[in-house]
């Protein structure tokens, strides 16, 4: 298992890769978890806004979006090496990963956000839309004010 959503206390989600790198949900009531359907590779990112709204990323493959019936794979996304999304709202979501990527899901729409590094990014957080913060490699510490990423 690599990250864990908790939508409410009787609503955790878990993303991770099987024995052969496949990659699986497992969603429970905080006691008892089940594995929810899914055909991919390894994951390595999940965040959602609430129980029918979650997203996954996989480590080698594809972001995809559970409606609460099905996984949907996301657009205008590459497929790369994800690490972890965060975000405010079901219109803002922020992905990061390999060679510096920052996307951003903004009004139903994936954007790339220039970070300024090639480094390996491996957490987001924020504490408002306009104070969003990337940790990766090699001390890199970067700061989202709301119009760009600046170095720290």
């Amino acid at each position: 298992l690599w990250r864990t959503y908790v939508s409410s206390p009787t609503d955790v989600w878990m993303a991770g890769a099987g024995d052969k790198n496949e990659g699986f949900v497992l969603r429970g009531d905080g006691k008892k978890f089940d594995k929810v359907p899914f055909e991919g590779k390894t994951l390595r990112a999940i965040f959602g806004i609430g129980p029918n709204d979650v997203w996954i990323a996989g480590y080698d493959g594809a972001v995809n979006h559970w409606d609460g019936k099905a996984w949907t794979e996301a657009m205008n996304l590459p497929k790369a090496h994800w690490l972890n999304m965060f975000g405010f709202g079901p219109k803002d979501v922020w992905l990061v990963g390999f060679e510096g990527m920052i996307y951003h899901y903004e009004i139903a729409k994936w954007s790339q956000v220039p970070s300024g590094t090639k480094v390996i990014l491996w957490t987001v957080w924020g504490a408002a839309p306009n104070d969003v913060w990337v940790a990766g490699n090699d001390g890199t510490f970067l700061h989202w004010d709301g119009k760009a990423f600046n170095a720290y």
